[in-house]
């Protein structure tokens, strides 16, 4: 009987850094099928495309030069990655896939396991090249030869093998009868574009010493006018004659990119000048340049050159407030040594506070500032704070956290709170209370199928209303247990939630924030416990249940039945077994789904829920469809939970509050 072909892969993330392709991240598929990654391909570019995660993406790559350029090639890895939100999206696109309830929890390739440490890599690696957010690509690297098996010291030159296609990969995958094989397939069909495909260019240029054909390299010379360079910078190096004649084609295809008109340039040299000289500016060239885009878009470029020399309070002040006159984005990023008293005279500025919506910080704020920036945000307050420094991996965002969250309405992504998901030690939790901030209403999430319970703690996973809900039914379509090679209960709930679409329409963006607190050890070797401790039951926070019913189909895989609500103790309820003896009916507030977003997001339109219960319900019945799945009784697949249900739900729940596993170290098990 023939087998499933089952790999171990890799996944890295690459852009082009200052004229140079580098890897920002690297994870890893654990013996899955090959064909799963399509999916794989899929999702990750739909992450790494959507608009949501823009910003954040963008500020860690504008940051990435400097970084790369301050001598920390080396300090990549699990515990310390420069880039945690990149991180972040890498290991949750590569983990899970709900829209077609798949879930297959990766690992991260750390680095820094010592001298015994060794990775077994075959085809099937996955390269994904984020240079051009709105577009990003992919390749699926072709390597017929053996395993290959690589010291954690080695050169990593995997890569020394062809590109090729979401579409010719499964060409190589036998159908096998997989009832998710036409899935993978029409997926490959919609990647088969030139487009989105990473040529043998980037990667020769990713790995040149990786011992590529002449062929290879013969192509790669025609298709990057970078490569070519190379040719004409080294013309000793004994290349072959064709590749020399590929590089001449390739050099004359060379474009300069088009520089600021001169006319623009001299206004904006004569504009600096006067600032720094006078430390002000005169008003009426201060309008020019509130009426020209192009002029304030020649100023921010020509600033940015000169970061080092922002440093100094008062003209840094002066120029970027005019810079960023009348925009709702501040981008701040390309200045890393603002000091605060700087950034507040910009936020303060009569041009600049009225319109701001979003503000980017870089600049290297210690968690004793937190007071201070805070009061450097304008007075009315932002929609978005956005604040990634590769060298803050080891501080602590709590103090900065609860400072700004009064003056940011929707969403705060910082660089040091994503990192702490990759850590082990969580942040946010203060003992056994859950702090939530107003926008951001439930502290966790209790589940029950069959005998089991689980709690995941929500308080510090920063999740909108509209994101529990969409996130909740990615944890039920990755629990209908389609497929017994990408099912995982212990961490469904975490990378649901930590995707889910910011959107109850029809085409919604996924939407990354940081894994909950608990789930910091998803991506290691070191498992952390299946379960986290249950919270404490305060006034005014919720807490969401999940039940799951299975009915008995006399040894067939049933379509499971799901219980839905959200509960609020009217008086602080202690997570200890001793609560669950003196715990009373009346002691908690139980409510639907709709009632939930009624209280918490009232602008939502309720109706839209429906068209998550019908695809949930397609989903399934595709499965029994293919005879994975059978439906038993009657009803819909989504109920609300009684009173009843709730109650024995947290009574259960608090009697086995002390039941949370320590984490393990499974390499010594």
């Amino acid at each position: 009987m023939t087998s499933f072909n089952f790999r171990s892969r890799n996944l890295s993330v690459i852009a082009k850094i200052d004229g140079e392709y580098r890897i920002l991240g690297c994870a890893e598929q654990d013996w899955l099928p090959s064909a799963f990654t399509v999916f794989t391909c899929s999702r990750l570019l739909q992450i790494f495309s959507s608009k949501a995660n823009y910003k954040a993406l963008k500020q860690e790559l504008d940051l990435a030069a400097e970084y790369f350029k301050g001598n920390h090639i080396n300090e990549s890895g699990f515990w310390n990655n420069p880039f945690p939100f990149i991180a972040t999206c890498l290991f949750v696109g590569a983990s899970c896939a709900p829209q077609f309830g798949f879930c297959w929890p990766a690992l991260f390739v750390e680095g820094h396991w010592g001298s015994d440490a060794q990775l077994v890599l075959t085809s099937d690696a996955v390269v994904i090249d984020i240079t051009d957010l709105a577009k990003p690509r992919y390749c699926i690297v072709e390597n017929d030869r053996y395993p290959i098996i690589i010291n954690r010291g080695d050169e990593f030159d995997v890569m020394s093998c062809r590109p090729r296609s979401a579409l010719r990969s499964l060409v190589r995958e036998p159908h096998y009868g997989l009832d998710w094989f036409e899935d993978a397939e029409n997926l490959a069909k919609d990647l088969d574009d030139d487009s989105q495909l990473i040529n043998a260019a980037t990667l020769v240029h990713l790995f040149p010493d990786a011992g590529w054909p002449s062929d290879v390299w013969k192509a790669a010379v025609a298709e990057s006018p970078y490569i070519a360079t190379l040719v004409n910078l080294h013309p000793d190096a004994g290349w072959p004659e064709d590749i020399w004649m590929a590089a001449a084609t390739a050099a004359e295809n060379v474009t300069v990119p088009i520089q600021v008109k001169p006319l623009t340039e001299m206004a904006v040299k004569k504009f600096v000048k006067a600032v720094q000289e006078d430390g002000g500016c005169d008003e009426s060239l201060l309008q020019v340049f509130l009426g020209n885009e192009n002029l304030k878009r020649a100023l921010r470029s020509y600033l940015s050159k000169y970061e080092k020399d922002m440093a100094t309070p008062g003209p840094a002040g002066q120029l970027l407030k005019v810079a960023f006159a009348e925009m709702e984005h501040v981008n701040l990023t390309p200045w890393t040594a603002l000091p605060i008293d700087t950034i507040k005279t910009i936020l303060h500025s009569e041009c600049v506070s009225p319109y701001v919506r979003v503000v980017n910080i870089s600049s290297r704020i210690c968690p004793s500032d937190a007071e201070a920036l805070a009061e450097a945000l304008p007075p009315d307050g932002i929609d978005e704070l956005y604040m990634f420094e590769p060298r803050t991996y080891k501080d602590d965002p709590t103090n900065i956290y609860s400072a700004v969250s009064p003056k940011v309405r929707g969403r705060i992504l910082l660089g040091s709170a994503f990192a702490c998901s990759f850590r082990e030690s969580p942040w946010l939790i203060h003992c056994d209370n859950s702090p939530v901030r107003p926008g951001f209403p439930v502290s966790q999430l209790v589940s029950q199928d069959k005998a089991r319970i689980d709690t995941t703690f929500l308080g510090d996973a920063m999740i909108s209303p509209i994101r529990l809900v969409t996130g909740i039914f990615s944890v039920m379509r990755m629990r209908l247990e389609t497929n017994k090679y990408a099912t995982n209960h212990q961490e469904d709930a975490p990378l649901a939630f930590a995707s889910a679409p910011n959107s109850l329409e029809d085409t919604p963006e996924i939407e990354i924030s940081c894994l909950p607190a608990e789930a910091h050890l998803a991506g290691s070797w070191r498992q952390g416990s299946s379960c986290s401790r249950l919270r404490n039951l305060n006034p005014g926070e919720w807490t969401m249940l999940l039940i799951g019913d299975r009915p008995d189909s006399q040894g067939l895989d049933p379509v499971p039945r799901y219980k839905i609500g959200f509960v609020q103790s009217k008086n602080p309820i202690e997570a200890e077994p001793e609560s669950a003896d003196t715990l009373l009916p009346e002691d908690l507030t139980v409510v639907s789904l709709e009632g939930f977003l009624r209280a918490t997001a009232p602008e939502i339109d309720i109706g839209s829920l429906r068209s998550l219960e019908e695809s949930l319900t397609e989903l399934a019945q595709k499965f029994v469809d293919k005879g994975r799945l059978v439906w038993v009784g009657q009803g819909p697949l989504i109920s609300t939970m009684t009173e009843e249900d709730a109650y024995s739900l947290v009574k259960t729940a608090l009697s086995k509050a002390r039941e949370c596993d320590r984490p393990r170290d499974i390499r010594s098990s």
